[in-house]
C-alpha cells in the first residue's frame, strides 16, 4: 500500500496542459464513434476542470451511455503526477480495470512520461485515453451525442452560451486556485482566518 502524504494534495489545479492530438479526438468529426457504453469519464469531485463535466453527463442523461470512474481525491505520497482509484494501489476500476489513470495514457502512447490529469475521457474497449480537454469534452458531449440526451437538455450547453458559461468556469476556476495556493502556505488558525 502506498502511504499518504501528510498534506496531500488534491488538485495539481490543472489538467495536462497539452494539445497533444492523441489526447484529444472528437466525436464531431467522427474520429471518435458514437456508441453507448464504450467510454468512461476518469474525474475528480475535487477538480474545478473535471466537475463541470461530470455534471453535464449527469443532467443531460448521458450518465445511461457513459460511464464516470471516480480516482480517490488524495494524492499517494510521492507520486505528484498521477490519479489512483483507491486509497492504495490495489484497488482497481471496476470499468477501466486498471488502478491508476496513467495506465490509460500509457495505453495511447507507451513513451508517455507526463502528469496523468483529469478530467479524461477513457475508451473502455481498448483502455486508451481519447480526449483530456476539459472545454472541448463539454462541447464533444453534448452536441454528438444527442440522440442519447434526456429532451430539452440540449440547452445545457447552448452555442451562444459556451464562450460565457467557459469565462464563468474560468473565473471560478482562477479563485479557486488562488485560494489553494494561499492556504497551502498556512500555519496557523489565526492565519488561515485572514484569508478571508
Amino acid at each position: 500500500m502506498t502511504e499518504m502524504t501528510e498534506n496531500a494534495i488534491t488538485c495539481a489545479w490543472h489538467p495536462i496542459e497539452t494539445k497533444n492530438s492523441i489526447y484529444n479526438k472528437q466525436f464531431s468529426t467522427g474520429e471518435l464513434p458514437i456508441e453507448p457504453n464504450r467510454y468512461s469519464l476518469v474525474w475528480g469531485a475535487f477538480c474545478p476542470w473535471a466537475t463541470p463535466v461530470a455534471i453535464l453527463i449527469d443532467l443531460s442523461g448521458l450518465d445511461q451511455v457513459i460511464y464516470k470512474s471516480p480516482v480517490y481525491p488524495l494524492r499517494h505520497s510521492g507520486i505528484n503526477d498521477d490519479w489512483f482509484f483507491g486509497k492504495d494501489d490495489s484497488t482497481v476500476d471496476p470499468i477501466l480495470k486498471t488502478n491508476r489513470l496513467s495506465q490509460s495514457y500509457q495505453k495511447t502512447d507507451p513513451n508517455f512520461t507526463g502528469r496523468a490529469g483529469v478530467p479524461s475521457l477513457v475508451d473502455v474497449q481498448t483502455g486508451r485515453v481519447v480526449n483530456a480537454d476539459p472545454n472541448e469534452l463539454l462541447t464533444e458531449l453534448i452536441d454528438p451525442w444527442t440522440a442519447y440526451t434526456k429532451d430539452g437538455t440540449k440547452n445545457l450547453f447552448q452555442p451562444k452560451l459556451r464562450e460565457a458559461i467557459q469565462a464563468t468556469n474560468q473565473k471560478i476556476i482562477d479563485n479557486l486556485s488562488t485560494v489553494i495556493g494561499k492556504i497551502e502556505t498556512v500555519s496557523s488558525q489565526e492565519s488561515y482566518n485572514q484569508l478571508g
